[in-house]
């Protein structure tokens, strides 16, 4: 067999596996970013308990997971050991079986027609039992929040605006500023009424708590489809390096048989 062979699948494994390294990368970059949302974004404020911080250090553990058996795989396709290579794929296969269970989870919530109600009703409450907190001291970022998502949403509380008499101690039909549909200072104290926003914020809640979510499925899916490329030809170079013609013995385009040597 041409060495011409293993040497081109052996560059197909490396240009994979560079690849699967970048993967690595993006998913590290990616659950950075998450920790720090998940501290500091508006999300963590308006509905907190929700488990950014333990995804994102999942995520962070399995980039450095792929980013060390990427490197392993570059040592491995290089030495040519077939040994190494069996190894190589079966932490590849590790990865993508985590990645498809993390796939299949992401999208566990999703029903036809809108989000499980069991996701629906955790952020939901998660968001009713934390209103208390809106206009207390120190609680000025909780209550900017809140503010900042009525008046862009143009929402009130988060079913309707009564749940501010039901979980805070606003008065019915009184609720915060922020529900009026025009808004000036204490608008909602109106002796006539004011007109408050019709709709709750639990639509804006739920999708903005997985907002992007159909994108990282997606990434993630076709980190899978590459990785299983990457599969199919370090199967290939295991099967050339242990059954193959020794490459010693051989060249591009020719074939030189080892006992014809004098």
């Amino acid at each position: 067999m041409c060495c011409c062979a293993i040497e081109c699948v052996q560059c197909i494994v490396y240009f994979l596996n560079i690849i699967f390294i970048l993967t690595g990368v993006g998913l590290l970059i990616s659950s950075l970013i998450l920790l720090i949302n998940g501290i500091t974004g508006a999300m963590s404020i308006l509905v907190p308990g929700l488990p950014y911080f333990y995804v994102a250090i999942l995520l962070l553990i399995a980039a450095v997971f792929i980013l060390c058996v990427g490197f392993y795989g570059c040592m491995a396709a290089f030495k040519g050991d077939v040994c190494a290579l069996i190894w190589y794929y079966v932490l590849v296969v590790i990865v993508v079986s985590l990645e498809a269970s993390t796939l299949m989870m992401s999208f566990a919530h999703w029903r036809s027609g809108g989000y499980h109600p069991g996701v629906r009703n955790y952020v939901t409450s998660r968001a009713l039992a934390a209103m208390k907190r809106y206009g207390q001291e120190g609680e000025e970022k909780f209550t900017d929040a809140w503010d900042k998502m009525q008046t862009s949403q143009e929402c009130c509380g988060v079913s309707s605006h009564e749940d501010w008499s039901k979980y805070h101690e606003f008065e019915s039909d009184r609720p915060p500023d922020t529900c009026c549909a025009t808004y000036y200072d204490r608008c909602a104290m109106a002796i006539d009424g004011a007109e408050l926003w019709d709709k709750g914020c639990d639509d804006y809640l739920v999708s903005e708590t997985f907002r992007g979510l159909g994108f990282m499925g997606s990434v993630v899916f076709i980190f899978i489809i590459i990785q299983i490329i990457l599969l199919i030809f370090v199967a290939i170079l295991i099967f050339l390096h242990k059954f193959g013609n020794d490459p010693k013995n051989t060249c591009c385009g020719t074939y030189v048989k080892a006992e014809t040597s004098i």
